[in-house]
């Protein structure tokens, strides 16, 4: 009897670029993918797993208490842990770019270059001088 190795599972997403005609310029969106991973488990441990990359040629240990792990037992775990990922990426992305709204918002607040540095409080004392 053959013992079946046990597994984990990671979902990952690619884009693959848009093809380009020949003057370079593209036709089209790229095209999004959504890629599952799995991971040989080469050793138990009381506290988790050692699971093999093969691409990397390395292994990666995974705790079983932690929140957040790279690879999953199951399909099902990995799926969630993937919308997790992509939540939290859509959220950090999100305040990125409110911040560069914001900067730019700062800069068209000036006709010249400034020759200090600006802080949202020196643009405010700036407004407050130009109403006055």
């Amino acid at each position: 009897m053959t013992e079946e190795k046990k597994v984990y599972y990671r979902y990952d997403n690619f884009s693959y670029a848009a093809p380009v005609n020949e003057f370079e310029i593209s036709m089209g969106k790229s095209i999004p993918s959504i890629h599952i991973s799995t991971f040989e488990v080469v050793k138990h441990t009381p506290k988790g797993v050692w699971i093999e990359i093969p691409w990397a040629k390395k292994r990666k240990f995974i705790l079983n208490r932690s929140r957040k792990k790279y690879a999953s037992p199951t399909k099902e775990l990995a799926w969630e842990s993937f919308l997790a990922r992509k939540k939290k990426q859509l959220s950090i992305l999100s305040y990125q770019k409110r911040h560069i709204q914001d900067i730019i918002h700062m800069i068209g607040t000036f006709k010249t270059p400034p020759n200090e540095t600006v802080t949202e409080d020196s643009v405010s004392l700036l407004f407050s001088k130009l109403s006055n």
